[in-house]
Formats: C-alpha cells, structure tokens, sequence
C-alpha cells in the first residue's frame, strides 16, 4: 500500500479469530502494521482492515480530550487488545447513526445503479 502511494499514516486494525472469546485486534498503522502484527505474534485467520473506517471503531485507541479520534503520536505505534470487546456499542451506534445511514444510503445506490434491490429492512443494526 505504502509503495502504491497511500498515506503512511492510514489508519489499520489486524483482528486475529474475529468474533471468538481468543480474538486479538491490533490497532496501528499502515506503516506501523507489519511490524506491530509481528511483535503482537498473531497468526492466521487474521483479517485486515485498512482505511479511514478503522477509526469510525468504538475500540480506536488514540482520542483528543474531547474524545475524538486522532491519529497515533508516537511511532512505532501500536494498541494490541485481546478478547471479545465488552462495551455495549449501542451507545456507538446510537451516536453514529447518521454516518451508518449515510453509508446505507450509497450502498442502495450502488445497488440500484447495479440493478439489484435496497437491503432489506430487517437489518439488527441498533442504527436502523
């Protein structure tokens, strides 16, 4: 990604076993990720999430006094944080709701111009 250009400073999360009580997730960098996932020692299955998003995440580790995302200030930077997330995100999914039916909005579009029906009303998201 680096060599393609993009920002050093991207925002990535590594999850080790997502969803699982031994799930792992690794904050960082795109720059900081490689290295950060190797010190960490997570292995496979890991997924890989890369982009601005990653600091939409209720777990983001780096916040301003007023609680705002900011990007790392140190390097190598890195948040490793293990187990399944114990705060109740309805008060994130509360707050963002207006985001999430932003980005609603555009994947029916997506959908439309593709030729293929809205999601579905029935969606569990606490936002909807």
């Amino acid at each position: 990604l680096l060599a393609s250009g993009s920002p050093a400073d991207t925002p990535a999360v590594a999850v080790e076993r997502g969803t699982t009580h031994h799930e792992r997730r690794v904050f960082s960098t795109i720059e900081d990720l490689p290295e950060s996932v190797a010190t960490c020692g997570l292995k496979s299955p890991t997924l890989l999430i890369v982009g601005a998003t990653v600091k939409l995440s209720p777990w983001w580790p780096w916040r301003d006094q007023a609680g705002d995302a900011i990007a790392p200030t140190t390097s190598p930077a890195y948040d490793l944080q293990t187990g399944l997330p114990s705060e109740d995100t309805r008060e994130w999914f509360t707050e963002h709701s207006r985001t999430l039916g932003k980005l609603r909005e555009i994947g029916d579009g997506v959908r439309q111009t593709r030729g293929e029906e809205p999601a579905e009303e029935g969606d569990p998201s606490p936002a909807r």
